[in-house]
């Protein structure tokens, strides 16, 4: 999260739940003797509860600002990885070749002082590609290098439509448990108070 103004917020969010998961092991595992964290628990568990919340009204009032996104994931020749398998599919080359290409492409622009992922049309022309330059430039475009991302949770618009569809059944899970549980618990507690009476009763 290059673009976070406090960065002690979320730093605040990830410390109780990294605490609460820390102890868990030893809160389930039978490979201790005893565990005293029992005692613990349940402050933890609150605090989590609190920094999700926390987290929730964040997300709620975050502002993303594309542009400077955009301008900063083409910096660096961090989009230059997309850019071998075009030359792999459109060259005949080997993914080794391919590579070679490209870390030649960077090192001519970087000695040359051109940097930040801009592209000199005189520089490219000096290496035969094989491509058009407007093909490479397409390549290294941070829009395109999202939209391109086509494999498992990546970052085209149909892997994140599949992620969404598959948070939202995430999600809808979850509150079936939460449900279940509650209901659970709520009937053992009618069950104690019960019993409890009838213990009274009994006295």
């Amino acid at each position: 999260m290059p673009q976070k103004r406090n960065p002690m917020l979320l730093e605040r969010i990830r410390d109780p739940d990294s605490t609460t998961l820390g102890v868990m092991h030893t809160a389930t595992s039978t490979g201790v003797d005893q565990a005293y964290i029992y005692n613990l628990l349940s402050g933890q568990c609150a605090e989590t509860a609190g920094a999700i919340g926390f987290l929730r009204e964040i997300v709620s009032t975050m502002e993303i600002d594309e542009p400077a996104m955009r301008l900063s994931a083409g910096k660096h020749w961090s989009t230059t990885s997309a850019l071998p398998d075009a030359l792999v599919v459109s060259c005949n080359l080997s993914f080794h070749e391919a590579h070679e290409k490209v870390a030649q492409l960077v090192a001519a622009h970087e000695k040359a002082g051109v940097r930040d992922g801009k592209l000199c049309d005189d520089l490219v022309n000096k290496m035969p590609f094989g491509i058009p330059t407007s093909q490479i430039r397409r390549s290294l475009d941070p829009g395109e290098f999202v939209a391109t991302m086509i494999s498992p949770k990546g970052t085209s618009p149909a892997a994140r439509e599949e992620l969404a569809l598959a948070a939202e059944k995430n999600i809808q899970d979850m509150k079936g448990e939460l449900a279940r549980r509650i209901r659970h618990v709520d009937r053992g507690i009618e069950q104690l108070l019960q019993e409890a009476k009838a213990i009274t009763m009994c006295v």
